[in-house]
This record gives structure tokens, sequence and C-alpha cells, in this order.
């Protein structure tokens, strides 16, 4: 009788977990969409908060010169290209063609007839 009653307690625990967390999905979930409920614990800490009382673009402060020293390569006169002449040099060369007949061309090719005989037997 105990185990019944535990058994039916433990299932109403269990379905009123599984109410709650039901109860913030959508009625109609949109396709090719996950929905899952993500529950964050609450986290408090203490925090020391500086306020201005006056406003920081009236306040002045003098800030140093700062010097250094740079080095900058000087070019005097400025590079120059030089032009060599090379004469052209020609050569002869002999090549055979290989052309083909024009295949766009018509010829016009006489007909020749001969005397043929051919029988057919009707039956």
């Amino acid at each position: 009788m105990k185990k019944s009653y535990f058994f039916i307690a433990m299932l109403c625990a269990t379905s009123i977990c599984a109410q709650e967390y039901l109860a913030e999905l959508p009625e109609n979930p949109e396709p090719n969409k996950c929905y899952a409920k993500c529950i964050v614990p609450d986290e408090y800490k203490d925090e020391t908060v500086r306020v201005l009382l006056r406003p920081a673009y009236d306040q002045l402060e003098v800030v140093p010169a700062e010097y250094k020293n740079e080095y900058q390569d000087v070019v005097i006169r400025p590079a120059s290209k030089r032009f060599i002449y090379e004469p052209a040099q020609y050569e002869t060369i002999t090549d055979t063609l290989w052309i083909k007949d024009p295949y766009h061309q018509l010829k016009v090719i006489p007909a020749s007839f001969s005397t043929d005989y051919e029988r057919v037997e009707v039956l």
C-alpha cells in the first residue's frame, strides 16, 4: 500500500513539473525551430560605482611634449635607366603548309546511266 502511494506521489510531482515546464513554451511552434527553456540562477553582488559631481570638461591637464629623433635617407641623384641598343636579327625560314580542298565549293558530277533489267514475279 505504501509503495503505491509513493508511486502516485512521484507521478503527481512529475506531472506538475512538466506542466510548469510546458507552460512557457509556445502553443504553435514555428517549423524548423528549436525551443528550450533555460533557467539561469540569480546572482547578487555588491558593486562600488563612482559618480562625477563636477563635469570632466572643466578640469585642465597639462601633458608634457614628447620629442623623438627620426632619421631619413635623402637621395640626391635619382636612379636612371640605361638604354642598350641591340640591332634586330632577321632570318628566312621556309615552311610547308598543307591546305585542304575547300569544303564549301560545289562540284558538278555528270550522271551516267546504264541499262539494267529487273524481273518481278507476281503470284
